[in-house]
């Protein structure tokens, strides 16, 4: 057996918690990985790593303030290209913009920040909440040559958060948003309005949003289903009121609930895996209507009518997004996770 092992120099990049810890500089960090390909040395290991110089200049670009903007545009100008393949890149160049800069941009970008100092990218809000980054500053101690970066020291994260599921209908031209892109719709919707979103606590914090079945696109729908952590959720009436105003056209909230909560030890149910089925009302050529019931066992909206040779000459609109009953039946989602009667009518 061998494994590949790729070692690559940390950069504590903004707007996660270690963006006040220093960063190797260029000799040190080969210093380091040579130690590891080292002791890794013989059969069973396939070394590679990430040239050090690259991670001091996405550091460099990452960490810096506006000086770094011009050192990246005194570097172009000088002839540098295609600097995202290592195969392409002119380091010479960057050597010399580098040591033409007038200030110290390795130094600047390996030092730690203290905790009280004003980070270049305070000004760029990513909405991130405490859950995430605390309150406070993050603390780092001064890092000598031979010791590691300090641990990040900080508040406790705050705990106390509502998770909320709510149906939106998305219409127009939003039918073209893919699934990815909305994901990024509603981060940045909620933002806007103000709302604290639970993050998760991984190196690249997202918000806890949760959609029960994508929709392919070009689809429209009445009923979509998602869900979202909220460490500062207020009323239902005021989360529709504050989320369409922040929503571009064709995406509107209709219903808002607490979802009910998890018992200790309990394991939570995701949207997606309670998912039963979907109902569509289908359009064809001569303007007449019909709805489907597509379980999630069976074929895709899109399977089925390609199935019929009736994919390109008809309209397909999601009307109801179904969770699974404790029987195996189709009922709302609302019924399953907040408490509501609504079970799913026959599809005619």
């Amino acid at each position: 057996m061998s494994l590949n092992v790729n070692i690559a120099a940390f950069i504590p990049k903004p707007h996660t918690p270690w963006e006040r810890a220093a960063q190797l500089d260029e000799s040190r960090a080969m210093n380091r990985i040579m130690a590891v390909k080292k002791g890794l040395a013989g059969d069973g290991f396939k070394i590679g790593y990430h040239a050090p110089i690259l991670a001091l200049l996405e550091g460099i670009v990452s960490r810096g303030s506006e000086r770094a903007g011009d050192l990246v545009l005194d570097a172009y100008r000088r002839g540098a290209r295609l600097d995202a393949w290592e195969e392409h890149i002119r380091l010479d160049v960057w050597r010399e913009a580098i040591a033409a800069a007038g200030w110290d941009p390795i130094a600047e970008t390996c030092r730690p920040r203290a905790g009280d100092e004003a980070l270049p990218w305070e000004s760029i809000s990513l909405g991130l909440s405490t859950s995430v980054v605390a309150e406070g500053p993050m603390v780092h101690a001064p890092s000598t040559a031979t010791e590691e970066p300090a641990t990040p020291v900080s508040p406790a994260p705050r705990t106390e958060w509502t998770r909320v599921m709510f149906s939106y209908t998305k219409q127009g031209t939003a039918v073209y948003i893919s699934h990815l892109d909305l994901m990024t719709v509603f981060e940045r919707a909620v933002a806007r309005a103000g709302y604290a979103a639970r993050f998760t606590e991984g190196y690249n914090p997202k918000p806890r949003l949760e959609f029960a079945n994508p929709l392919s696109l070009g689809l429209g729908s009445d009923q979509e289903i998602a869900a979202l952590d909220l460490h500062d959720f207020d009323t239902a009436e005021a989360f529709v009121v504050r989320l369409n105003r922040s929503l571009p056209e064709g995406l509107r909230l209709t219903r808002v609930e607490n979802m009910a909560p998890v018992l200790l030890g309990a394991r939570r149910r995701s949207l997606m895996a309670l998912y039963w089925g979907s109902d569509f009302d289908v359009v064809d050529a001569s303007g007449s209507v019909r709805r489907l019931r597509l379980p999630s066992t069976g074929p895709s909206i899109r399977k089925a009518l390609e199935a019929e040779g009736t994919w390109e000459s008809s309209l397909a609109r999601r009307t109801a997004t179904w969770a699974a009953g404790r029987d195996g039946a189709p009922v709302s989602y609302f019924a399953v996770l907040a408490g509501s009667s609504a079970d799913g009518a026959p599809a005619s």
